[in-house]
């Protein structure tokens, strides 16, 4: 969240239904102590996530990322 415009999270991410997701996100605020808003670029559009649903997460350059990219399922 610090340095939203250099860098993007890769996050394999499990939905409330067990839907697995890769997709990247810009965190922009956190809601409380487990979830947080991030810009999902994915889908174009702000978004909550749950901390304890990621499964895996990476850092990616965000000179990288085009919008919308799509979202993988798993």
């Amino acid at each position: 969240m610090r340095d939203p415009d250099r860098w993007v999270i890769r996050i394999t991410y499990r939905d409330a239904d067990g839907v697995v997701t890769v997709r990247r996100v810009s965190p922009t605020r956190w809601r409380n102590d487990n979830t947080f808003v991030a810009l999902c670029t994915g889908r174009g559009e702000h978004r909550q996530f749950d901390v304890r649903r990621i499964e895996s997460i990476e850092l990616d350059h965000a000179a990288d990322v085009l919008m919308p990219e799509g979202v993988i399922k798993r």
